[in-house]
C-alpha cells in the first residue's frame, strides 16, 4: 500500500511523520500535519481501528476517573474521600492525555486502577471479598474487567498507532 503524503507549497510529496518538506527544507504547518492525519485515518482500516481501541480505552478511563471523584467527594473530608478525589484527578488528566501518548498514560492508568482494587484486598480482605456476597460486587468485579480488557486493548491499538507514525508497519 502507498505511504500516505500530501503536497508541500513548493510541489513536492511530504509523507507522513515528516517535520519539514524534503524538497525545500520548510517547517510543516499545522495544516499540513491535521491533513496527513485525516488521509492516513481514511486510507488505513489498521490505523483506525487501532485509534478507536485508545479512544475506548480513555473513555473507560475516564468514567472510572469521573467515578472515583465521585466516590471522594461522597465519603467527605477525611483522608480516605481525599485521596479518592486525587486518585480521580489523576485518571481524568491520564484519560485526557491517552490520545497524544496512549502507551505510557494508558499503562499508568491500568497500574493505578488494578493496584488500587489490589491494595484494597491485601489490606483489608474480609471486606474486600465481603463485597462480592452481593450483586452489585460482582457487577464491580465484571465491571473492572470489562475496563482492564478496554485498556488493555488500548495500550496495543497504541503500540500499533506508534508503528504506523514512525513508518515500521505501512499503512
Amino acid at each position: 500500500m502507498a505511504r500516505t503524503s500530501v503536497p508541500c507549497a513548493c510541489g513536492a510529496e511530504v509523507f507522513y511523520g515528516a517535520s519539514s518538506c524534503t524538497s525545500c527544507g520548510e517547517a510543516l504547518p499545522r495544516e499540513l500535519k491535521l491533513a496527513l492525519e485525516e488521509r492516513l485515518e481514511a486510507s488505513s482500516e489498521e490505523y483506525r481501528v487501532a485509534k478507536a481501541q485508545v479512544f475506548r480505552a480513555s473513555f473507560a478511563t475516564g468514567i472510572l476517573a469521573v467515578s472515583y471523584l465521585g466516590a471522594g467527594a461522597l465519603v467527605g473530608g477525611d483522608l480516605g474521600g481525599a485521596s479518592t478525589a486525587v486518585l480521580g484527578g489523576v485518571l481524568l488528566v491520564l484519560a485526557l492525555v491517552a490520545s497524544r501518548a496512549p502507551v505510557p498514560t494508558l499503562v499508568l492508568a491500568i497500574f493505578l486502577g488494578t493496584g488500587t482494587y489490589t491494595l484494597s484486598a491485601v489490606l483489608d480482605p474480609a471486606a474486600f471479598f465481603a463485597r462480592f456476597a452481593s450483586f452489585g460486587g460482582f457487577a464491580s468485579l465484571f465491571g473492572r474487567l470489562a475496563l482492564l480488557i478496554l485498556q488493555v486493548g488500548g495500550v496495543r491499538g497504541g503500540v500499533m498507532l506508534g508503528k504506523i507514525r514512525k513508518g515500521e508497519v505501512v499503512a
